[in-house]
Formats: structure tokens, C-alpha cells, sequence
């Protein structure tokens, strides 16, 4: 069994080599030269030696399907990027509607082209009827599905589809009888539709990611969302191990754990998985729980190492690109985690309890702060690059809530089976399981609402404090204490040790007269403005870009010690400078919202934003006069909209540290630029953030000869408006600006000091 394990661990890092540090040229290269030498190793008839001739025959066997792979993918793909093909093509799942489009996943099946798996994007609507194992045919502009935003994004090749299709004539689709192949995706679509009639309208959301790992609703609720990340509990709402030992435990509790349960739970284990959408970490978890449920039949020792290495080399064998994926890596070391230290954490915290029946009443949930425990020593790592943030509240989040995740898994399956026979038993079921689900979030909201209960990698001494955090257990690991002390004291150190520096940063900030940033964000605008304790927040929209807005601005204020915004400015109503204020009010309170007059709630970003300050109990100002700000030593001068609608209904901020002032000047257009200098005159600033994110009808010559600033901040992104304008450039130029760019410098970040502003280095 260990040479398979040998093997299989061999090949796998083959691949993640392949894919993160070797050129891919080399590959066939490399794997001709380590087969040479395992065939050699092999040979030499060594019994030492054949450990060695595993090692290269699996790494040969890794760089070759690493090659393989990619020649029959990602190089058509790419060969393909940009050209129009007429198109034929199987629906594999069932269409995704949006407001102005729809999406859905197919598989090319012309004869002149690779049957590479495309995602469709569809603005005729025509496919929005389609379901799985319907034919269509249309014409499509093809793109290479590892670019996302202009930036390089493998996430979807990592998921097995290599292409874009945006459709340029409608589809036709050709209805066929459902298949084999189609039937997960039907049966997936059906329990949606029976979770939403089951379950009330405030669970739905948690209920379908739990039962069939759809989060799609669950991101468009941002308290739930954000509360479930932030402690922790957003990895048992990812199909994973969790889940199939759920779905094994409830079979065989009806069943019973012989033969006839192992050999019934199997095929339900890989239903399930192919019902879920077969993410890597429930294939992962598929193949060693049928390891172990087999391993009694077939009279074989079931070994855990054996089987996590066998099932991490059959995914990647299946496609090598899965070793992107950020659900595979997570879900291995969170496995390998507790291979490595699950057992003995348990046996401690179990030791910490009294015999008799507290130790039963509590083993469950000693079980689970156990294994959240043991994941954390390689997962932290990755959490921390993936998702910009580490949870350090998930091991008593964990134990809190096991027990309910567990019924409410267990409770939502059974009652969509009894709704299918007796409709009221089924909705009784689904009602009081609705109530375990509420129990859920509420817990994980108010854990996550404790200090330190989250750490923001953009802190700036997180790198620091997560390397410390690992020597110091290193270190105490080889002192002569005992078991419990080697834990508990490590830890406390640590905790000690972020709250520290945390503090730290936050008098950093407000030590200082003032900081002034823009935070890249996309296609749009973020700007924070900080003076002593006092926070205010000019616009909160994002488009174009991997993050989102709101929680990109939500992470950097809270690790620059900020914990409320006394002041959050809207410009103007447009997704690129609003779509993100709902999930920056979730994140942190807001005390008043700032917009301009004539704006309301037909705007989609205003009327949510609306809506979350209502329930929020926060302060809305539509401003239709000229207003003064007084934020501490910061004053802001807002100026009413001078135009009408639009961009050119927006408001004008004039930012005052002292003798150090910055304009803002949003979306309008330079007719209102020229308007309000005639009443804003003289001006003496030393800052300007380009209007309009540098297009070419904003940030006129006037403007910027008459502003008196020597900086300029573009705030931009991937976009397909041209911005920033070369003519915009130019005048800035001409005129003696520096120019930072967000999409080439990041976010940026002035430091204000007697009337001085210097830009600090990028975190």
C-alpha cells in the first residue's frame, strides 16, 4: 500500500510542479529523462533501490500527463482565442440567468474542433430555455478561459473548461431525450427547486450550499456570507469529507455498518458526488470513503495516507489543471492536518474533561474543535493567499455548531425525501430544520463580531505574525513541558503577539495628521480618508476585477484598526462607485451615508444600499446644498450636484488635512469641472483624483491648471472604455502631475505630515 501511496504523492507533485514552477517545454523532455532513470533504478535490482525508481517513475508519469493534458486543452485553447467559430455543442447543465444574460456550460462537439468544455455566455437569452443534454448551434467569438479582466485567472481551467463562447447569432437548440450524463444535473436541478419550496426564503440560501454546495444565493447575502466566512463554517457549506460522512452516517444508522450498508453507502457516495457538481474535494472525499467502506469487504487494512495520496493522483489524473484549484488544495491539507495531529488533539481535549457524562455529552463537539484544530497548521497558509484572511475564532465555531450543521444536512435530505410522499411531514421536517440553519448563523455571527476574530492578510505584519505564530510552536514543541503547555502557552503568546500589533497599526494611523487612500478596486472607486480616529469613505464600487469591492475596502480598513466609518460619501449612483457599499456596511458600521439629491431607489446599487441603512439604523443624507463635513481634523467640502442626472448629477469633495487638500471631482463631466471652479476659486491643493477614471471628457485643461495640485490619482481598472485616455495622460502630463495609476500601482496610500504628503510603499 505505501508504494502506491510513494507513487501516487510522486506524481501528484510532478504535476503541481508542472503547472507552478517548470517550463512547460521541458515537460516531455523531463519526463523522457526521469522514466530513463526509473527504468535504470528498476533494473539495477536493488531492493533499496525500487523506493527511488517509484519516486522517478511517478514524477515522469506526472510531467508527461501534465504535457498530454495541456496539447489536448489549453494549447486549442489558445489557439482559439479570438477567432469566430460556428459552433455545435451539447448543454451540460442548466443555464444561469442574469439580468442581461444567461451562462451555461457545454461540451463542443464539432468534428473540426477540440470537444473542449466551454462556458456559453448568451445575450439573446435564446439558451436561457435550454437544459442538459439538449444540442445547439450557433455562432460565438471564442476567448481562452484562463485570462479573466485582463488578468491571468485558472480557475476555470482548473474546473475542466478551457474556452469562452459569447454568442453573435441566437442559438438553436435541438431537444433531445435526457441521458444518462445529463441525469445528475436534472436530479441537482430538481432538489433546488424542492429545498426553495421547503425552506423559508431566509435559510433557502444556506440550505441549497449545504445539501448541493450552491452558493450562488448565499454570496448575494452579504451578512449571512460574511458572518459564515469570518468564523469559520463557510467550509462545511463547500461539498467536502464533512458531507460524505454525513451522508454515510445517516445510511448506515438506517442501514446498520455491515456489509449490506457499505455496499449500499458506495453508490450513493458517488451520486452524490456527481449530483453536487464532483468539485475536487468531494471526489477527494468520495474515493476514501470508498477505500474504507471497501477495505473490510475486500479484507484489505485501510490505510489513510495510501488513500489520500490515491485519491489527490485520480483527480489530477483526470486533469492535471485541477491542482489549481483552490477546493482541492484546501481540502488536502486540510485532510493531511488531520492525518498529522487530529488524533492527538483529540486525545488531549478529551483528557481536559471530566469522566463520566459530560465527557459523552461533549465527545461530538470535542471531536470537531479537534479536527478544525488540526486542519489549521496547513491550511492557515492557504486561507491566508486565496481569501486575504485567516479565522482564528473556526476551532470553538466548530464546536458550537457541529452538531447543528450535522442535523441540518441530515434533516434537509430527509425531508425532501418525505416531501416527495407526504408533503406536510416533509414541510414540518424542513420547518424545524430551518430553525437549526438560523441557529447557525446567528453563532457564527456573533463570534465573528469578536475582536481579533479575523486576521486580514492586507495587515501589514500578518506575513510576520503567521511566521512567528509557526516558529514559536516549533520552538515549544522541543521543550521538556507537557502536552497541553506545549499548546496552550504558544497560543496564548500569539494571541498576545497580533493583539499588539495590531494596536500598534492603529495608532500608526491615527498618529499621523492624515492618510489618504485609493484602493484597487477594479474598474471603479474606494477612496478612505483617515484623521485621528475619524473615518470617512468616498464611494464603494468595483467592475471588472476578481474582488469585490465592499469587502476589499471592509479588509483594509479593519487591518489599518479601523472598526466604524463615521461617514460614507456617494458620489454618484453607478455600480462602479455604489455596488460595494452594502458589503462594506456589513463589514463595518456606518454612522451616516452621504448621496446626491435626485438619486433614488430605481437605482439598483442605491436602493440596496437604502435598504441596508434602514435596517442598520443609518443615517441618510440626499444632499441638495452646498455642506460642510467635520470629521476631527478633517473637513470635507461637498458641493451639490451642478449638472443634471448622470455622471453630471454627482457630487464634488474638497478634502482638507490642515493645509493639505485633495479634490474629488467623481464622474462629471468638464462643463460642471469648469461650473464649480468659478465658485470654487482660487484653489491651492496639492492632490487631485482624476475625474471619470481618466476618460476623456473629465479632468479638463482648467481644472488641472487651476487646482494647484502636482499629484494626480487615476482610479482604474481592466475595462473596454479606454480608460485612462491617452489625451487625459497627456494633459496631466503637460501640465507637471505625478501620475499613480490603481491598475499599475496598486492601492495607494498618501501619508499626510505638516502640510506634506508621501506616498507609502505598497503593502
Amino acid at each position: 500500500m505505501r508504494k502506491l501511496a510513494i507513487t501516487a504523492f510522486s506524481f501528484s507533485a510532478a504535476v503541481f510542479a508542472a503547472l507552478y514552477l517548470l517550463p512547460f517545454r521541458a515537460l516531455p523532455y523531463l519526463a523522457a529523462a526521469l522514466l530513463a532513470v526509473g527504468v535504470v533504478l528498476l533494473l539495477a535490482g536493488r531492493r533499496w533501490l525500487r523506493l527511488f525508481a517509484l519516486c522517478a517513475l511517478g514524477l515522469a508519469a506526472g510531467c508527461g500527463c501534465f504535457y498530454l493534458h495541456d496539447l489536448q486543452t489549453a494549447v486549442p485553447a489558445h489557439l482559439l482565442d479570438g477567432t469566430t467559430q460556428e459552433i455545435e455543442a451539447r448543454i451540460l447543465d442548466y443555464p444561469t440567468v442574469y439580468e442581461r444574460y444567461c451562462r451555461v456550460t457545454v461540451k463542443i462537439e464539432n468534428e473540426s474542433l477540440p470537444h473542449l468544455n466551454a462556458l456559453v455566455y448568451d445575450e439573446s437569452m435564446a439558451l436561457s430555455a435550454a437544459e442538459p443534454g439538449d444540442r445547439v448551434r450557433f455562432t460565438a467569438k471564442a476567448s481562452s478561459a484562463d485570462r479573466k479582466y485582463g488578468e491571468a485567472c485558472d480557475v476555470y481551467f482548473a474546473r475542466d473548461l478551457y474556452l469562452k463562447l459569447n454568442t453573435k447569432s441566437g442559438a438553436e437548440i435541438e431537444e433531445q431525450r435526457p441521458t444518462a450524463a445529463a441525469l445528475p444535473a436534472r436530479i441537482h436541478h430538481a432538489l433546488t427547486q424542492r429545498i426553495e419550496q421547503l425552506f423559508p426564503s431566509d435559510t433557502a440560501a444556506f440550505m441549497k450550499s449545504l445539501l448541493l454546495g450552491d452558493k450562488s444565493d448565499l454570496y448575494q447575502d452579504e451578512e449571512s456570507y460574511l458572518a459564515l466566512s469570518r468564523a469559520g463554517n463557510m467550509h462545511a457549506l463547500a461539498v467536502s469529507g464533512l458531507h460524505i460522512a454525513f451522508l454515510v452516517g445517516l445510511v448506515q444508522l438506517m442501514l446498520g455498518r455491515g456489509l449490506f450498508g457499505s455496499l449500499v453507502c458506495i453508490p450513493l457516495v458517488w451520486g452524490f458526488v456527481l449530483i453536487t457538481g464532483a468539485s475536487p474535494s468531494a471526489v477527494r472525499a468520495a474515493v476514501m470513503q470508498t477505500l474504507l467502506l471497501a477495505a473490510p469487504v475486500l479484507r484489505r487494512e485501510n490505510d489513510p495516507p495510501t488513500s489520500l495520496a490515491f485519491a489527490l493522483g485520480i483527480i489530477l489524473l483526470q486533469n492535471p489543471r485541477a491542482a489549481a484549484s483552490v477546493s482541492l488544495q484546501l481540502s488536502f491539507a486540510a485532510m493531511a492536518g488531520i492525518l498529522c495531529f487530529g488524533e492527538g488533539l483529540h486525545r488531549w481535549l478529551v483528557s481536559c474533561l471530566p469522566a463520566g457524562r459530560p465527557r459523552r455529552l461533549l465527545a461530538g463537539a470535542v471531536a470537531a474543535a479537534a479536527s478544525a484544530l488540526a486542519v489549521l497548521p496547513f491550511t492557515v497558509p492557504l486561507t491566508a493567499i486565496h481569501f486575504g484572511y485567516v479565522s482564528l475564532i473556526s476551532p470553538i465555531s466548530a464546536a458550537l455548531c457541529y452538531l447543528a450543521i450535522s442535523l441540518c444536512f441530515c434533516g434537509g435530505y430527509l425531508a425532501c425525501l418525505l416531501s416527495l410522499a407526504l408533503w406536510p411531514l416533509g414541510a414540518a421536517l424542513a420547518w424545524v430544520t430551518a430553525w437549526l440553519a438560523r441557529y447557525v448563523c446567528l453563532v457564527s455571527g456573533l463570534l465573528a463580531s469578536i475582536p481579533y476574530a479575523v486576521v486580514y492578510t492586507s495587515f501589514r505584519w500578518c506575513v510576520l505574525w503567521i511566521g512567528g505564530v509557526y516558529l514559536l510552536f516549533l520552538l515549544f514543541r522541543f521543550l521538556p513541558l507537557r502536552r497541553g503547555e506545549k499548546l496552550l502557552i504558544p497560543a496564548l503568546l500569539s494571541v498576545l503577539a497580533l493583539m499588539v500589533l495590531m494596536n500598534a497599526e492603529r495608532l500608526r494611523y491615527e498618529r499621523a495628521d492624515g492618510y489618504f487612500a485609493a484602493l484597487n478596486v477594479g474598474q471603479g472607486q474606494c477612496l478612505c480618508a483617515f484623521s485621528g480616529t475619524q473615518t470617512a469613505v468616498i464611494d464603494c464600487g468595483g467592475l471588472m476585477s476578481l474582488d469585490q469591492a465592499g469587502e476589499l475596502a471592509g479588509r483594509f480598513l479593519l487591518s489599518c484598526g479601523r472598526r466604524e466609518i463615521d461617514t460614507l460619501i456617494v458620489t454618484h449612483p453607478d455600480e462602479d462607485h455604489a455596488n460595494g457599499a452594502v458589503l462594506l456596511m456589513e463589514m463595518l458600521p456606518v454612522r451616516r451615508v452621504v448621496l446626491p439629491a435626485g438619486c433614488g431607489e430605481e437605482d439598483t446599487a442605491i436602493a440596496g444600499l437604502c435598504e441596508c441603512a434602514a435596517e442598520k439604523g443609518t443615517a441618510l443624507i440626499f444632499l441638495s446644498e452646498d455642506s460642510v463635513l467635520r470629521l476631527g481634523a478633517l473637513s470635507i467640502d461637498l458641493t451639490a450636484p451642478l449638472g443634471e442626472g448622470g455622471n453630471d448629477g454627482g457630487l464634488l469633495a474638497a478634502l482638507h488635512f490642515g493645509a493639505y487638500d485633495v479634490l474629488v471631482t467623481g464622474d462629471v463631466s468638464q462643463e460642471v469641472e469648469r461650473a464649480w471652479l468659478m465658485r470654487a476659486l482660487p484653489l491651492d491643493s496639492e492632490l487631485l483624483v482624476v475625474g471619470h477614471h481618466g476618460a476623456k471628457d473629465a479632468s479638463s485643461e482648467e481644472l488641472l491648471r487651476l487646482s494647484g495640485a502636482d499629484t494626480a490619482i487615476v482610479s482604474v481598472g481592466y475595462n473596454h472604455y479606454g480608460h485612462p485616455a491617452e489625451e487625459t495622460l497627456e494633459r496631466l502630463y503637460a501640465n507637471g502631475y505625478n501620475v499613480y495609476r490603481t491598475d499599475r500601482d496598486g492601492t495607494i496610500i498618501i501619508r499626510i505630515e505638516d502640510g506634506h504628503g508621501e506616498k507609502e510603499p505598497e503593502r
